[in-house]
């Protein structure tokens, strides 16, 4: 159930990114935000109530289930600010103390799961919600297109196809060393792309300016 979930989470992550890109208006990407933020909330409640004990194997099982809520409040928080026209300043907050709970479970993840691939995509969200807090607590609007792009990128690999493979029992079977180098083609694609865009919206202003130039000095003609 909870792999179904991170399915869910992928899709709505890649909604999110293009919103932020200005491809998806944020209250067309709501019900989809809501509708993920209330599965991810319910599902872990369901499985920690199949969870007993005080063992070590019941914390690790709360260790794994658990931080779905990350996203599930995040998810319902965004969708929520699209259909009532919030501030996004609250979420943007929040993101930022989820970007150390993310490092948090990331360390658990190396440390104590002997789970060196799920640790380095928690520092990979760890790295988006810190531009998301950039984004919507900071209101650095330059970062906008890059931020679109990491998360469209990161909703692909780190969680889409973590999901799958989960599923199909082949997670276990990708080399570390993949995530490692799929993280730093992450940051780097992103930046071309959004340098790309900026070039392109710089062009645009350019034509805007030059029309404008003509036009004035047509008339004084």
């Amino acid at each position: 159930m909870g792999y179904a979930v991170l399915l869910m989470i992928g899709g709505t992550l890649l909604i999110n990114g293009l919103a932020v890109l200005g491809y998806v208006q944020g209250n067309g990407a709501a019900i989809y935000n809501i509708f993920t933020g209330v599965l991810g909330t319910v599902t872990p409640f369901y499985l920690l109530t199949q969870v007993s004990g005080s063992d070590a194997a019941a914390f690790d099982t709360v260790l794994a289930v658990a931080p779905m809520w990350l996203f599930a409040l995040t998810f319902l928080w965004v969708g929520i600010n699209s259909l009532t026209g919030h501030t996004p300043t609250g979420v943007g907050w929040y993101c930022l103390w989820v970007v150390f709970a993310a490092v948090g479970f990331g360390l658990v993840n190396f440390l104590r799961f002997d789970a060196p691939r799920e640790g380095i995509i928690w520092l990979n969200w760890a790295f988006l919600w810190g531009l998301f807090w950039l984004l919507l607590a900071q209101g650095r609007t330059r970062l906008a297109t890059f931020t679109g792009w990491v998360a469209v990128i990161q909703s692909i690999w780190t969680v889409s196809a973590q999901a799958f493979m989960n599923m199909v029992g082949g997670w276990t079977t990708i080399p570390v060393w993949a995530f490692i180098v799929a993280t730093a083609v992450t940051i780097v694609l992103a930046l071309l792309l959004a340098g790309r865009a900026g070039v392109s919206e710089d062009a645009a202003s350019d034509e805007v300016v030059q029309a404008g130039t003509h036009r004035m000095s047509a008339a004084s003609a």
